[in-house]
């Protein structure tokens, strides 16, 4: 069985990539030990790309207002097109497995179903039901249960009626995929919300490559924050919720994002006393080290997450892990884990139960292989 990956970015060929594309290249490289597999992904960008994974580059314009429209509203591009197609009539893949694919869009979808390609996708963001990806408003910093609709002006300056076409173009397109791979139950029921039928959506788990450091005495009153400091991380709801516990906060992560939400959380802290010690974005083993090193690893995430991927990393090498009640958060932590908002995170942290979880790789990625074979013999 040969099976093609796309994606618009992985860390091993580009920079800038966060949880998502670190998870999809988890998985095409533990699926390389099993199968035949190759990759369409953008231009590389790493100065000293490090791979022995079979790839193909197809070049992709990722800024613009022109494309920032088509990712919005009709993401097909004709160049990108012809290019996957190419390739897919050259290689012959019995699969194509989409994962973070905004960029390269319908464009990957058509070429595939028009050659008699089976696709899949692993969902990581909501791009498919949301123009901003989240489903979360950000000017009013709350989850957005509408999906895309006459109400994403709310988020955008453009009329109603634009995001009411995107709706039909997206469910039409949506319909070409044969299998939809979630994490949890809270994604499965973004996906039926969109009329996309649940016996086409399996939920699976992530595969994980945490690295093997020798177990150390915990620090105590220390909590560890990994992720974009951008609002809808909640960054600052943990903020909140921390002060007066004599916790010191440690905050990893992608800083330039979102500079005016780092001042304020940096304001913020100093305000309400709450020591935090902003670390900056940091290689993986080093956030592996930190996770075991302090006595919290807090997920407040204010979106409909479906991928915590740090929060998975977590659980697996064993710390207390809290987070706040949303998404797939919900559906992997215990509820003396979980806090509905920052006046609960003082007596979650007294609650929380240590939790070590185990993650088998290979039975992840052959399940999926199945999901493949089923969808070969129809």
């Amino acid at each position: 069985m040969k099976i093609c990956h796309i994606a618009d970015t992985v860390p091993m060929l580009q920079k800038g990539c966060a949880g998502a594309e670190w998870a999809a290249e988890r998985f095409i490289r533990e699926q390389g030990n099993v199968a035949d597999v190759f990759l369409i992904t953008s231009k590389v960008t790493q100065d000293s790309p490090v791979s022995d994974l079979k790839f193909y580059e197809v070049p992709i314009k990722f800024k613009g207002l022109s494309t920032n429209l088509h990712l919005g509203l009709y993401p097909f591009n004709k160049m990108v097109y012809n290019n996957v197609k190419k390739i897919l009539e050259k290689e012959q893949p019995d699969i194509v497995h989409l994962h973070n694919f905004k960029f390269f869009g319908f464009s990957a979808i058509k070429a595939a179903k028009e050659l008699g390609i089976k696709v899949v996708f692993s969902v990581y963001d909501y791009w498919m039901f949301c123009p901003l990806s989240s489903l979360y408003i950000k000017h009013q910093q709350k989850i957005c249960y509408e999906y895309h609709s006459r109400k994403c002006t709310r988020c955008f300056g453009l009329p109603g009626n634009v995001f009411s076409l995107r709706k039909g173009t997206f469910e039409k397109n949506a319909k070409m995929i044969d299998w939809f791979f979630v994490i949890s139950q809270d994604s499965k029921n973004i996906l039926t919300d969109n009329n996309i039928p649940a016996n086409k959506i399996s939920i699976s788990s992530l595969v994980l490559d945490t690295p093997e450091i020798p177990e150390v005495e915990k620090i105590p009153k220390t909590i560890l924050y990994v992720g974009w400091f951008v609002p809808h991380k909640g960054l600052d709801i943990l903020i909140k919720g921390l002060s007066g516990t004599g916790y010191r906060l440690y905050a990893a992560g992608i800083l330039d994002a979102d500079p005016s939400y780092v001042k304020k959380c940096i304001n913020l802290a100093k305000e309400l006393n709450v020591e935090m010690e902003v670390l900056g974005p940091l290689p993986h083993a080093k956030i592996i080290e930190y996770i075991k090193k302090y006595e919290y690893l807090a997920v407040p995430s204010q979106w409909r997450i479906p991928l915590p991927t740090i929060m998975m990393e977590g659980l697996s090498v064993g710390t207390k892990v809290i987070g706040s009640n949303v998404g797939s958060i919900r559906d992997h932590l215990p509820k003396e884990n979980i806090f509905n908002n920052e006046n609960e995170i003082k007596n979650c942290l007294e609650t929380a139960k240590f939790i070590k979880k185990r993650f088998d790789n290979r039975k992840i990625v052959n399940g999926i292989i199945d999901i493949y074979k089923l969808l070969l013999s129809t």
